[in-house]
């Protein structure tokens, strides 16, 4: 008989033990493709969710009163030229992202002092993304809530500013900061109303999504690429924002390691117990002439073959799971991509014959002398 019908034999007759090692596999290696999965879609959803917190870099005229961007309803009237946009787009590497620049001006409407902030197209270095930058029709504006209530608009009525009128295209929803009192238009028509062509006031853009000095390192290289500016991080919400995405790979792979070791000490006493049990037919086996490598190929062998059985019933188990999970903690659902199946063998295989070791180490130190003085 040859070896796999040997080990196959050997599974059948000591079924409950194959299954439990089966079984301890299946699930480490399931539990690894789940996270893995999973972590890639919550990474995905955290970015999004911290994306939304704003950008952390703004660029700045040198001599800018940037304390009048902030706070107050004064912005600063020191500008910069547009063209800087493209200068950071294309340093190698890239140092950010989602780029949108800005002109701030102060206008009188019924008597009233108000921001009117012309916002540009997103410039991003990856094209066609557009994520954070506001998308106003032309002729339009967008009115922050207390503006809106203040002045009595509505989407759909018209504003007059500066003596030309705009459609209001939306009223914003209150948001608790200086945009609440804002009015958002077009960039270029806010340009051409004020008298400034091709000047911005800042630029806002998401820099280094990392702790420590490495966000220092970006602002030192904007303001190399953009003589005559200063950039200002907002440091705080870089560092949630990467805090936020390494909490969701801390949780998912810890999991991951308690399954899988919990599952290498089940899978390792099962073979040990397999071996004990056996030992009096490997001791007859080695006296009657068998080598102990042959031996030690047959347990490898059902290692091997438990582990790519595991493999293939852990991916199956993983699709379903990420299925059924990912609605429920996303909203969204994904799937497991069938190339994963190749890893969840490897993955299976390896860890069936890291268990099976202590029980080869243990069967190495069979002696058949022992054996049949014992019988």
């Amino acid at each position: 008989m040859n070896s796999l019908g040997i080990v196959l034999k050997e599974i059948r007759q000591r079924m409950l033990s194959a299954l439990l090692i089966l079984l301890a596999v299946a699930v480490a290696t399931a539990t690894v493709l789940t996270v893995v999965v999973l972590n890639k879609a919550l990474w995905h959803e955290v970015r999004k969710l911290t994306r939304d917190m704003g950008t952390n870099l703004v660029v700045f005229p040198a001599d800018a009163k940037r304390e009048r961007y902030f706070y107050g309803t004064e912005p600063p009237t020191e500008t910069l030229p547009q063209e800087y946009i493209e200068r950071l787009l294309a340093l190698k590497p890239s140092v950010a992202r989602h780029m949108v620049g800005k002109l701030l001006t102060s206008v009188r409407i019924d008597g009233e002092r108000y921001v009117l902030t012309g916002t540009g197209p997103e410039r991003d270095t990856v094209a066609g993304r557009s994520q954070l930058g506001m998308v106003i029709a032309p002729e339009s504006v967008q009115v922050g809530a207390a503006a809106a209530e203040e002045l009595g608009c509505s989407a759909g009525r018209s504003v007059v500013i500066e003596g030309r009128a705009f459609r209001v295209e939306k009223v914003l929803p209150e948001s608790g900061s200086r945009d609440d009192f804002a009015i958002f238009a077009p960039l270029d028509e806010v340009q051409a109303l004020v008298g400034k062509p091709g000047r911005l006031t800042v630029v806002e853009a998401l820099g280094c999504l990392c702790e420590g000095d490495y966000l220092s390192a970006v602002k030192e290289r904007m303001a190399q690429a953009l003589p005559g500016t200063r950039v200002v991080s907002m440091r705080n919400i870089a560092v949630a924002r990467i805090r936020a995405r390494r909490s969701v790979a801390r949780v998912g792979f810890g999991l991951s390691f308690v399954v899988v070791v919990l599952a290498a000490v089940g899978g390792a006493a099962s073979f040990l117990a397999n071996v004990g049990h056996r030992r009096t037919e490997i001791g007859i086996l080695m006296a009657m002439g068998c080598r102990s490598r042959r031996v030690v190929w047959l347990f490898l062998l059902k290692a091997i073959t438990l582990g790519l059985v595991a493999g293939l019933l852990a991916f199956a188990a993983a699709a379903a799971l990420v299925r059924a999970l990912t609605p429920l903690l996303l909203g969204w659902q994904t799937s497991l991509p069938k190339t994963h199946v190749f890893w969840s063998g490897a993955f299976a295989l390896a860890l069936g014959v890291v268990v099976s070791l202590p029980a080869v180490w243990r069967l190495c130190r069979v002696d058949p002398a022992d054996v049949l003085r014992e019988m």
